[in-house]
């Protein structure tokens, strides 16, 4: 009798177990990078339990919005993003996906055409999207790093920079994660760089190579201006040397991890690489993102320095991995 009991709880647990399994696809639309990755998840735990398919393709949707007239796309970067997303449709049908869905951040939240794109999604791939306010994407940007980490909730204090936004996002009370939305981030802080410390026209000129010394110096002061505007809560947070800070997104993932040589850093590398890179021209930086690389610099040695961050563990993943296991959009 025990053993009949025995084998009926195994079978139960097994059943519970296949419950909770299901292959999800996620497209995070970020400002310069469509990404998509398709996962088997365990909903029940909010866990990945294997990533089958990750995907990137490269597109401008900020510097497009950017020399926009009206804020709205235009026709010729939505179709492009449109091609991308049927592409990654077509390769995640093999892994025969159960649910999908598309999120979308700030550049979308300033588009005044976002809805018209949305709908177009829906039409032809079925794929809704859901544009983030900067509390739900630190929170989803916190959730990813949870989910794949071994630190304790509690002292994790994630730092995400992409083109067009920042985000600070720790544990504070034990209950939720809060986050900060910094105005600054990788595209904005270099057109901000072009207009105000180089008294240029960033909707005419692209790129601010090369950068003199002095020119790097006025822009740390503004950087460090800006980080003034993080809450004490999270300055406090940030600067406690138990904690580890974890940077996501592009800047850190890419840009500064490459440019260092290592996946993790300090005020004092970031600040040597700095001081080699003044005067270099974008064919002397090299690659396609090499109008952003030094204004990157500048823009993480500020905060680096005024919100006194010990060290930054920088981790090559995206929002995705945290849509992929939030139950609140499935």
């Amino acid at each position: 009798m025990k053993i009949l009991s025995l084998l009926f709880l195994i079978i139960l647990n097994q059943i519970d177990a296949e419950e909770c399994r299901e292959i999800r696809m996620a497209l995070d639309l970020g400002s310069t990078a469509i990404k998509m990755a398709v996962a088997e998840i365990n909903s029940c735990d909010a866990k990945i339990l294997d990533v089958l398919l990750r995907v990137s393709r490269r597109i401008d949707f900020q510097s497009d919005l950017h020399q926009s007239a009206n804020q709205q796309f235009s026709r010729k970067i939505m179709w492009k993003a449109l091609g991308i997303i049927s592409e990654m449709h077509n390769l995640a049908k093999p892994y025969k996906v159960k649910r999908s869905i598309a999120v979308g951040t700030s550049v979308f939240r300033m588009a005044s055409n976002a809805n018209e794109f949305s709908n177009k999604l829906q039409k032809w791939f079925k794929l809704p999207l859901v544009i983030l306010n900067p509390k739900e994407k630190g929170r989803l940007s916190f959730e990813a790093v949870r989910s794949t980490v071994q630190t304790s909730r509690e002292k994790i204090a994630v730092w995400e920079i992409g083109a067009s936004s920042m985000q600070f996002t720790s544990m504070i009370d034990n209950t939720e994660p809060f986050t900060h939305g910094a105005v600054l981030a990788s595209v904005s802080f270099k057109n901000m760089f072009i207009d105000e410390v180089q008294k240029k026209n960033s909707k005419i000129v692209s790129s601010p190579n090369p950068i003199s010394r002095e020119q790097g110096e006025l822009g740390l002061l503004i950087s460090q201006e800006f980080s003034n505007r993080v809450p004490s809560v999270l300055r406090k947070k940030f600067a406690d040397s138990s904690v580890r800070v974890y940077g996501i997104g592009g800047v850190h993932s890419y840009s500064i991890s490459n440019q260092v040589g290592t996946p993790f850093y300090d005020y004092s590398s970031v600040i040597n690489i700095l001081n080699s890179s003044y005067g270099l021209s974008d064919i002397e930086i090299g690659g396609d993102y090499a109008t952003t690389e030094v204004s990157n610099l500048v823009l993480v040695a500020g905060f680096l320095k005024n919100l006194n961050i010990s060290q930054v563990y920088s981790l090559d993943i995206s929002m995705v991995n945290g849509v992929l296991v939030s139950n609140n959009y499935w």
